[in-house]
């Protein structure tokens, strides 16, 4: 609800700096004329930008330590390949034909700090792609490699990638999580929650268990 909120309230500013815009554009009044359509076309791209970066953030959800973001369930469906259900509660549910023997889970995960913290703003993250590995290293170098995008940034602005690039940005730090590479077995389910140092795989029944402990 956190991030829908700021979601909300960047398109709100949008529609507002246009409704601004749009006065000063057409009011009558010859003077000073080329400024008022140089400052009205940067805020209309300002309301713009605003637009992409609430798409944007609106996927991203608050978390707090130990949150369970993602609940994953696995069908054998032949040598080597395994259908990964990822259950992703608001988002729901969903499926990939991954190859190999292990597989992770990535997220993107954004903290705040100082004002921001001060204000409420909770740390997010939003699930990335699902990967498969084999055991093998000449599998692994030869094999066919699977990893699929869960929740890409396709609206023009990827907030998180330029947080990345920005590492001065004050108050805000973006940074990747991954969940150690676990092996896949048929029946197997797993629970991925985000701890301190990112996120955290557990297995949750008896498939997963001993896939675990033979592995190790």
């Amino acid at each position: 609800m956190l991030y829908s909120g700021i979601s909300i309230a960047l398109v709100a500013i949008a529609i507002l700096t246009v409704f601004i815009c749009l006065r000063l554009l057409f009011r009558k009044s010859w003077f000073l004329v080329w400024l008022k359509g140089t400052m009205t076309f940067v805020a209309l791209l300002f309301a713009v930008f605003l637009c992409f970066l609430a798409l944007d953030m609106y996927r991203y959800k608050a978390y707090q330590q130990e949150t369970t973001i993602a609940t994953l369930s696995m069908q054998k469906l032949g040598e080597q390949l395994y259908r990964v259900k990822v259950a992703a509660p608001p988002d729901g549910e969903y499926s990939f034909d991954v190859s190999g023997d292990l597989w992770q889970l990535d997220a993107r995960l954004v903290s705040w700090s100082g004002p921001f913290s001060a204000l409420g703003m909770q740390p997010g993250y939003r699930l990335e792609r699902i990967s498969g590995r084999y055991y093998s290293l000449e599998q692994e170098n030869d094999g066919a490699r699977t990893v699929f995008a869960i929740a890409p940034s396709d609206f023009g602005f990827d907030f998180w990638a330029w947080l990345n690039s920005h590492e001065g940005v004050p108050w805000v730090d973006a940074k990747y999580g991954s969940a150690t590479y676990l092996p896949m077995r048929d029946g197997a389910i797993f629970t991925v929650s985000i701890g301190n140092d990112g996120l955290i795989a557990r297995p949750v029944n008896t498939p997963a268990v001993e896939a675990v402990e033979m592995w190790q």
